[in-house]
């Protein structure tokens, strides 16, 4: 009896941890259930929305094609990209670089895409000709899109302090612009000269 009474406090406190634990996993799986009822919920609406999606695009006529809406034919450097004294302190410090993304009629069209940019000096070591290299993605390059009276195009502007030792001969500015509607990919490329 006595030994039944000493170890009663053990029996109901092993049974009081037992209990702390089971109810510290249900609570868990509880939190774990919540989460994947709300996850589940939504990737429900995530699929929804795409199966309205798909159904819209179905129902396109033919000539709504994206290729028929929107047709990308060329990438071209515009005559203003060059390297300049932004600073006027005598130095190269600044890349400017024009892009204009033409379409089947000649029009300047804002392209979703993403462009690559390297400026070579083809006069050097094939180790030491790559001066500079450069990627844009689509949401920074939505923003560098310019209008004016006579032109519209991407106007992107690098730092180049300390990649240009002397800006005393020609340059190369090679674009690769990826489409991000069509697929398509444009290389295109320019000399760059000294300004007088």
């Amino acid at each position: 009896m006595r030994l039944s009474i000493i170890l009663l406090p053990f029996v109901i406190g092993c049974q009081n941890n037992e209990t702390e634990q089971t109810l510290e996993k249900l609570n868990a799986l509880e939190q774990q259930n919540t989460k994947l009822t709300e996850r589940a919920a939504e990737l429900q609406k995530q699929n929804e929305q795409l199966e309205n999606r798909i159904t819209v695009l179905a129902g396109l006529p033919e000539k709504s094609l994206p290729e028929k809406i929107y047709n990308l034919q060329q990438v071209k450097i515009v005559d203003y990209s060059n390297l300049y004294d932004k600073n006027k302190d005598g130095k190269i410090d600044t890349l400017l670089v024009y892009i204009e993304p033409i379409d089947d009629r000649g029009d300047s069209i804002k392209a979703t895409c993403s462009i690559e940019i390297q400026l070579w000096d083809l006069n050097k070591t094939p180790d030491k000709s790559l001066l500079g290299e450069w990627k844009i993605p689509a949401d920074i390059l939505k923003k560098s899109w310019v209008v004016s009276f006579i032109s519209a195009h991407y106007r992107l502007s690098f730092d180049v302090t300390g990649k240009i030792e002397k800006y005393d001969g020609p340059l190369t500015i090679n674009v690769t612009f990826t489409d991000y509607l069509s697929g398509k990919v444009f290389k295109e490329q320019k000399i760059i000269k000294p300004l007088p």
